[in-house]
């Protein structure tokens, strides 16, 4: 049970809220630029972002385990402090982090199938998910 709690920390949601809401804002400026209001499109491309988002919360815990054991963590900073106390879950964290990667590229190819987006919508979605990966981790 108190591995279960530890992973769960790993997931830290109170990042995902800020994220949401720049989505939807990049949503609501669109819509008032003129684009067609589709439900659908809009779940879809935030389930692309979301994703990759969400892998974000795995790679950086992993990446900073170690000076994060040096820190206390608070709800913005320090990381979520499982890994300090659980280092067997560092690899499982790495691993969830490469694979909600994977699902953002999989539900973008999807997205781009569906709604005959660009040619370069899924080198878009590639480049934000490897930023965001490897600015989590070390130089």
């Amino acid at each position: 049970m108190e591995k279960l709690r530890a992973f769960l920390r790993l997931t830290r949601p109170q990042f995902l809220v800020p994220g949401l809401a720049l989505y939807v804002l990049g949503a609501l400026l669109s819509f008032a630029y003129g684009a067609q209001i589709d439900t659908w499109r809009f779940v879809g491309g935030y389930l692309i972002f979301f994703l990759g988002h969400f892998s974000l919360t795995f790679s950086n815990d992993y990446f900073d385990r170690r000076a994060d054991s040096f820190n206390t963590p608070t709800p913005l900073s320090g990381g979520s402090g499982a890994l300090s106390s659980h280092p067997e879950l560092a690899r499982p964290a790495l691993h969830l982090s490469l694979l909600l990667i994977a699902a953002s590229l999989l539900a973008a190819s999807l997205f781009q199938i569906h709604y005959s987006m660009p040619w370069y919508f899924i080198p878009l979605v590639l480049a934000g998910n490897i930023l965001g990966f490897f600015y989590t981790a070390p130089p």
